[in-house]
């Protein structure tokens, strides 16, 4: 695995392997079992809703209260993941950040998919409730208007009563004096018409015509009389209930003028209610863009990549279902990695970076490489690492890196010729 990369456990012993010389001295060290282990992630599931469809009931204080199911509400519905897809073939290379698998992400499309839905009736929520907030302003014009028109027909009907009641006491004044002016022109017609009556034959023609003339004027005036006697008599109660009329319809403006006072008072709640909502939206239309981002990071995770360069030495096989942690895939990084160890007077000759020869018995040219790391605490060296010394001896590990050689086999041991950058005999 990748976590033995690290040093292997260093310590001072009595010499190893080979001698020191002149031109350098040679150990023996074994290939790495250095592999990376890509795993299978935690992906996120869709969740059903149990609580969907229970009947909502209500309180004692009228206050809606949802029937709960004594299950949980939302139920995962596992975490496992089925390949369903094999990007590599075992010995292939593969670079940092090349797909290497692919999981069934059905299930995780779709919950990115519900998460998109969401987020876009959050964020038209917020568009329909500002809808809603303009739409109090319009109301509130609409409300200003109509107050206009109730005043204006208000002050009409208070000059129309105002008329009515002129013209009411008027008529009810002239109803008190014309029947005495009846009285008079007919005390006078009569009078005429007895004068005409006793006119002697032989009286002057002009006489009797100014009499007949006299008489037909005051039967034309008593007629008049009587006429607008009854005019009056009809009109009064007309106007009268003219005037009720005109009472109710002010009235009735009045109590219009105080319902536009409430619808005003109303409009100004729901606008405020309105606009607490909407900030609420708003925050809900944010809080669903992170549901998305969720939903997208979880689609991502069905996609492994190699996190490094290296050669695939397992991969699993399509429809394999792997649980969260498990192994997908292993790789065995580049470059190929030896270790070893070294004597007390060995390590005090060798430096970080030393260049170093590699060989095997079966290869036709050596190897080329470094000395990459040394250990800085003395231990025993495993029974099972190649050397020709006591295994109760102490010594240091250390690690060559090699230099662009393509995969070897893990554990093999190997002799390594290392170019000290001290003299032998040096002390640390």
């Amino acid at each position: 695995m990748r976590g033995l990369i690290g040093v292997l456990a260093l310590a001072l012993v009595a010499p190893l392997a080979g001698c020191a010389t002149q031109g350098g001295f040679t150990v023996t060290g074994r290939v790495a079992d250095d592999t990376v282990a890509v795993q299978a992630p935690s992906l996120p599931m869709p969740r059903v809703n149990l609580d969907a469809g229970f009947t909502v009931l209500s309180t004692g204080v009228g206050r809606p209260q949802a029937n709960s199911s004594p299950v949980s509400a939302l139920v995962g519905l596992g975490g496992v993941a089925r390949v369903a897809e094999v990007a590599v073939d075992l010995g292939d290379r593969v670079t940092a950040g090349q797909v290497l698998l692919r999981f069934d992400d059905a299930a995780l499309s779709a919950d990115r998919a519900a998460a998109k839905a969401d987020a876009e009736v959050a964020r038209r929520q917020v568009a329909v409730l500002a809808a809603g907030i303009d739409e109090t302003y319009d109301k509130e014009r609409d409300l200003d208007k109509a107050e206009k028109k109730v005043r204006t027909a208000l002050a009409d009907l208070a000059t129309a009563q105002r008329q009515l009641t002129a013209k009411l006491a008027t008529a009810r004044q002239q109803l008190r004096i014309l029947p005495g002016k009846l009285a008079e022109v007919s005390a006078q017609l009569a009078q005429a018409q007895a004068a005409l009556a006793a006119l002697p034959p032989e009286a002057p023609p002009e006489v009797r015509a100014q009499l007949e003339a006299a008489v037909a004027q005051l039967t034309a005036a008593k007629a008049q009389l009587t006429a607008g006697i009854a005019a009056l008599k009809q009109g009064i109660p007309k106007l009268a209930a003219g005037l009720k009329k005109i009472a109710a319809g002010r009235a009735k403006a009045r109590a219009g003028l105080r319902t536009i006072s409430s619808g005003r008072t109303k409009l100004a709640d729901a606008r405020t209610q309105l606009r607490a909502a909407r900030s609420v939206a708003v925050v809900a239309a944010d809080a669903a863009k992170v549901g998305v981002s969720l939903a997208g990071t979880g689609l991502s995770l069905a996609v492994l990549t190699a996190p490094e360069d290296g050669y695939v030495v397992q991969v699993a096989d399509v429809g394999a279902v792997l649980a969260p942690g498990a192994t997908a895939v292993l790789l065995r990084p580049e470059p190929d990695r030896v270790t070893t160890f070294l004597a007390p007077e060995q390590l005090a000759q060798v430096c970080v970076g030393d260049r170093v020869t590699v060989r095997g018995d079966w290869m036709t040219t050596p190897l080329t490489g470094k000395v990459a790391r040394l250990g800085t605490e003395a231990d025993y060296p495993p029974t099972s690492f190649p050397t020709d010394e006591v295994h109760l001896t102490r010594a240091v590990g250390a690690e060559i890196t090699l230099e662009a050689v393509g995969e070897l086999p893990v554990g093999v041991p190997l002799d390594i010729r290392i170019s000290p950058c001290r003299p032998a005999g040096t002390q640390r």
